[in-house]
């Protein structure tokens, strides 16, 4: 049986077993779940939009109630790029429970999109548009029920922590190839072909085993000079998904506890990027002087290399505190 047929089988199984997973989640009441889940908005008539999905499903108890479930516009009608929208994601727990992030299980969804490419779910947006599949239980699907019935599982996996996601990207695995217990971060990358992997992101692990650089749609000739193509001329894909320790959340948090600190961070001149200033402090091998100089999601402003210091300065260094990668030796899919 070729590897390909194999793989197909594993994920097929995986589903099932996520959906039975997800099935005991609304039944039994001491099963692990998110303590919160944040579905962030590009204004507030795509968040009313998300509310009413999230509370139809709260209705018909597709959705445990032991979750606090928030959706959260861009502030002021701002567009304050994804890592703006996290760190309101961030304040916004804080104030509902007024506790540190210790403990606590945490599921940020980006789904912030304008939906140009696909205008007619704009307002609802791409997270919640519908796709040509029905549930086991005869439901019509939307990326956001796959997505939730696709980590079901991960809580179990976890201490704590936050785990971010794109809302645009279907991911599956089995949340049996997570085991998250570190004081660090974890990117849930896939293997896939070289010439798959030249028009995505692509992880480089450094002689630790730990995410070195990232390395975005680079070429073939450049993935192979790197040494990022392994034996099997697969390369390790950047999914969206990163895990984050409750430790790092609390270092984050303390960059934006008072509202002085948070208007310095979140707002649409900053416009933090999630994946380009959140993301690549982790990376060993990256310098601060190459930080400055990152693709922003908005404009390059003293403001942005204020921010960017700062981020570089609660990001830990230490060897005990790793970047690692999940799912690479065995796969997922998307």
């Amino acid at each position: 049986m070729h590897a390909h047929k194999y793989k197909n089988l594993f994920l097929r199984q995986s589903y099932l077993d996520s959906y039975m997973e997800y099935e005991k989640s609304l039944l039994q009441a001491s099963y692990p779940l998110w303590d919160y889940v944040v579905l962030t908005a590009s204004n507030e008539s795509q968040a009313r939009m998300y509310k009413e999905q999230i509370e139809y499903r709260l209705q018909a108890d597709k959705l445990s109630s032991r979750t606090h479930y928030a959706v959260l516009p861009d502030p002021d009608g701002k567009r304050v790029g994804s890592g703006g929208a996290t760190f309101n994601a961030l304040k916004c727990i804080r104030e509902l429970s007024n506790e540190p992030f210790k403990g606590k299980k945490i599921l940020i969804i980006h789904s912030g999109g304008d939906s140009k490419r696909i205008p007619q779910y704009s307002a609802c947006g791409k997270l919640f548009s519908p796709i040509p599949r029905q549930l086991p239980d005869g439901r019509r699907s939307t990326l956001f029920d796959e997505i939730i019935i696709g980590i079901t599982g991960v809580p179990a996996r976890m201490e704590d922590g936050m785990l971010v996601m794109s809302g645009d990207v279907l991911l599956l695995f089995n949340p049996l190839q997570i085991d998250f217990y570190s004081k660090g971060a974890a990117a849930l990358s896939i293997k896939e072909d070289v010439h798959t992997g030249k028009n995505h992101g692509v992880y480089l692990c450094d002689n630790n085993g730990n995410v070195g650089k990232f390395l975005h749609k680079q070429s073939v000739e450049i993935l192979f000079s790197l040494g990022a193509v392994d034996a099997r001329e697969n390369v390790d894909i950047d999914t969206g998904a990163v895990i984050f320790s409750s430790n790092m959340i609390e270092d984050l948090y303390g960059l934006i506890n008072t509202d002085e600190k948070f208007n310095l961070f979140v707002n649409e001149n900053v416009r933090l990027s999630f994946y380009a200033d959140f993301l690549y402090p982790l990376a060993s091998e990256s310098t601060l002087e190459q930080f400055y100089k990152e693709t922003p999601e908005g404009d390059y402003s003293e403001g942005l290399k204020y921010c960017r210091r700062a981020l570089w300065g609660v990001i830990p260094k230490e060897e005990e505190v790793t970047f690692d990668e999940l799912l690479s030796q065995i796969g997922g899919g998307f």
